[in-house]
């Protein structure tokens, strides 16, 4: 073998036939790694387990004349305002506002969920949601939010979160394809420890 042939069997390093293309163990193991980078979460951190949500949801409602109504939704009865017409306000949710209710539990819920998989840490939070209708004909035509969490994160990770609300909400995606929805998540700085 010449000068050449043994100068390059020194710098050559052979490597395994890529098989399969963009779907080998590499190109999955960098792909891994770039969605574990975009969530947040280091090489070494493990996704956790995760319950599937169930995929049917079942209330009971009963009334009786007069406008006395209740549903019972999980393992709770809570009154609901059925009276007509409207007079003065009972103090008990009507229609509307436990379709807001709905939206507001799926942003606190799904919150929590980030937190989870990114994860994403917060100390607390409160979520004001504000629906607007319409009478002709009858319909809802805007969602507005705000959610407020105390945490220390980024703001990038505050904005990442947001997205995984609007991408993973179930009620989120349900009303804002038939209306319009938008609202802001807004970061609140931790209060300082005692003394600090």
């Amino acid at each position: 073998m010449g000068s050449r042939g043994r100068e390059r069997s020194r710098d050559f390093v052979p490597t395994a036939p890529r098989r399969g293309g963009r779907g080998s163990t590499h190109e999955n193991a960098r792909a891994t790694g770039r969605q574990r980078r975009a969530a947040g979460r280091r090489p070494d951190e493990k996704r956790p387990f995760v319950t599937p949500a169930p995929l049917s949801y079942e209330v009971h409602g009963t009334s009786t004349a007069g406008g006395s109504a209740s549903v019972r939704a999980g393992l709770r009865d809570i009154p609901i305002d059925a009276r007509w017409p409207a007079g003065e306000p009972s103090g008990d949710p009507g229609p509307a506002e436990l379709l807001a209710s709905a939206f507001a539990a799926c942003l606190i819920k799904n919150l929590e969920r980030a937190s989870s998989m990114l994860p994403f840490r917060y100390d607390s939070a409160e979520v004001t949601v504000r629906a607007r209708r319409q009478d002709a004909p009858p319909r809802f035509v805007g969602i507005e939010y705000e959610l407020r969490i105390v945490t220390g994160e980024e703001q990038r990770r505050v904005d990442l979160v947001h997205r995984n609300l609007r991408q993973f909400g179930t009620v989120y995606n349900t009303l804002a394809a038939v209306c319009e929805v938008h609202g802001t998540v807004v970061a609140v700085p931790p209060a300082p420890p005692p003394g600090g």
